[in-house]
């Protein structure tokens, strides 16, 4: 347990292997032969390859495929509306693109990417996109923390989560550094049908709304019951539903983690969710504090900004970023140590929104909405939701009718950033400098649709 792997030595070692459940595992190692070819064929040695497939095998074939070949790689989200490309096309110019991508112009000036950087989408103060750059030994060095945390000298892992995203990409990382199991299975062909057979020890990764649409389902409440560890993270998960998966005796492992972490940093072990215990316990690879404003380090159940330091932390940020990649990670989140050194998280420090697990900025779904021609003015909230954490709520100054706006701004961005709720004012509430008030307009917008139910 603890020795990272070379994934070339990987793929000579499990060549033709059926390590895939639910995947046509000879199609994988056939377009993989074939990818392969195409980057050692490439006029440089090391083209910059971009993979945006929403196809499991085309995805895992490209993805493996590139960092087998020590390329610098870009995960890009396949369902990426006009508006997100747009973003990433101002700062990135692919020699290789596999899947869906909009077309990038052809161009002569390469982003200086070291090889083997491995850039995985994430979102800024802003709402642009930006990407975290790690490399196949930070993701690594996440991997061999979760094994040794959750003393497996295995990890076979079913995933239902996007393989671009970083928490279904980090499961097939731990599947490969541990020659372990991988079942690849849509959450929606979950739900209706039948689940994948994986070898134990199993590992499940779930948001806190789809364990929801699990737990009615006996069949399916059994199922999960069998598992090694269901980790749920994404996103903080509410009281009832934690202990109703306790009443249930299912093996949930609260997780804490973040793109610029490769994943999980901290983690509830199974054990001890089921006797109570609440927050996470950080992992071997990662050193968590907890400091206030001027970065002094706080006492025991002092509440204030998280920082983090992990072999698994990233390199920095592309479009490159001052001050990031070096020292202490400070994070978004507030949150405090407790007595017995777990960690408690509650809440950010930005406006950031979390809906089902998925960051989403106000400033990109604002921007979106004033692209449409429909909208005058636009202001984007969270407010708080049972289901989904919090739920994105628009309010607008527009002469269109609303409906026209809403299917306007479909295709401009991915769907989970359109707004759940629409508030329509005749002007948005402004402050005496004349900038926008949040607070008054999460009061004003959440007594409307209060009315309105």
């Amino acid at each position: 347990m603890g020795a990272a792997i070379d994934p070339k030595e990987w793929l000579s070692r499990r060549w033709g292997n059926a390590w895939l459940v639910g995947l046509d595992n000879q199609r994988f190692w056939g377009e993989i032969r074939e990818r392969l070819a195409v980057l050692a064929n490439h006029p440089s040695p090391r083209p910059l390859v971009l993979i945006a497939e929403a196809e499991p095998v085309g995805f895992l074939a490209g993805a493996l495929a590139a960092i087998a070949h020590g390329s610098p790689l870009v995960l890009a989200n396949p369902a990426w509306g006009k508006h997100e490309w747009q973003q990433v096309r101002s700062f990135l110019s692919p020699e290789i693109v596999w899947g869906s991508a909009c077309a990038f112009p052809n161009s002569t000036v390469q982003p200086r990417l070291t090889p083997g950087s491995i850039l995985i989408a994430t979102g800024g103060s802003s709402g642009q996109i930006k990407f975290a750059i790690h490399t196949w030994d930070t993701l690594t060095a996440s991997a061999i923390g979760f094994q040794t945390h959750f003393h497996a000298d295995r990890v076979n892992a079913y995933c239902v989560l996007p393989l671009h995203h970083v928490s279904g990409f980090m499961q097939v990382v731990r599947v490969l550094a541990t020659d372990g199991f991988l079942a690849v299975q849509s959450f929606g062909d979950l739900v209706a049908g039948s689940p994948l057979a994986l070898p134990d020890p199993a590992f499940l990764s779930l948001v806190p709304t789809q364990l929801r649409q699990l737990m009615p389902s006996l069949q399916k409440t059994i199922w999960l019951s069998q598992f090694e560890a269901v980790l749920l993270g994404g996103g903080p998960a509410w009281p009832e539903l934690l202990q109703q998966a306790r009443d249930r005796r299912l093996p949930l492992a609260p997780t804490y983690g973040m793109t610029e972490t490769a994943a999980l940093v901290a983690a509830l072990s199974p054990e001890a969710f089921l006797a109570g215990t609440t927050g996470t316990l950080p992992m071997a690879h990662a050193a968590i504090s907890i400091c206030d404003a001027q970065g002094t380090p706080q006492a025991a159940d002092s509440i204030g900004r998280i920082h983090l330091q992990a072999l698994s932390l990233f390199r920095g940020y592309w479009p490159p970023q001052p001050g990031t990649g070096h020292g202490p990670f400070v994070t978004d989140d507030l949150g405090y140590l407790n007595g017995n050194g777990y960690l408690q998280v509650v809440g950010r420090a930005s406006t950031k929104i979390i809906s089902g697990g998925e960051n989403i900025f106000p400033a990109e779904v604002e921007t979106a909405i004033l692209e449409t021609d429909c909208g005058d003015e636009a202001c984007v909230i969270g407010l708080p939701d049972p289901v989904w954490g919090q739920a994105v709520t628009a309010i607008v100054v527009t002469t269109y009718p609303l409906p026209d706006l809403v299917q306007a701004l479909k295709p401009r961005l991915s769907r989970y950033k359109q707004p759940k709720h629409w508030v329509v004012l005749p002007a948005i509430p402004r402050n005496p400098q004349g900038k926008i008030n949040r607070a008054a307009i999460a009061e004003l917008a959440a007594d409307i649709l209060s009315l309105k139910k």
